[in-house]
């Protein structure tokens, strides 16, 4: 089968399933990279309000249980986060980031992002995910 019909095929399948191909992040995350980073930067400050604002289902557990409050953001904060890429397709993206941890260890994690209102939000967060991010 040539390249073309090859091509063909998987474009009408994509479209046949309602989904669209996504498109690379540029350099730095571009504006979801940009709130992943904000969301970072409050975890660090343990910043309860500005957490709530990039990722609202973490800031309403943290209100709802706030004696659990530093556990939550001391697991989830990040040594020297890096975006390393991603892909954005119509209100959604997947930021690809490392993080630093002791021993000279380096991980991938991936986070969900979804675009409301026009403000980047976090879905989920995965930690982690190695080669499965």
């Amino acid at each position: 089968m040539t390249r073309f019909f090859t091509t063909l095929l998987l474009v009408s399948g994509l479209f046949a399933t309602g989904q669209t191909m996504a498109d690379e992040l540029p350099p730095g995350g571009g504006a979801p990279g940009a709130a992943l980073m904000r969301f970072f930067e409050a975890l660090q400050a343990q910043d309860i309000d500005r957490i709530a604002a990039a990722h609202p289902e973490l800031g309403a557990e943290l209100k709802a249980e706030p004696h659990r409050a530093f556990f939550f953001i001391t697991a989830l904060t990040p040594t020297n986060p890096t975006i390393v890429g991603g892909s954005m397709s119509g209100h959604n993206a997947k930021v690809l980031y490392s993080s630093e941890h002791g021993n000279d260890y380096v991980s991938m994690n991936r986070a969900q992002m979804e675009r409301v209102g026009g403000q980047w939000l976090i879905k989920n967060i995965h930690l982690n995910c190695g080669k499965g991010c």
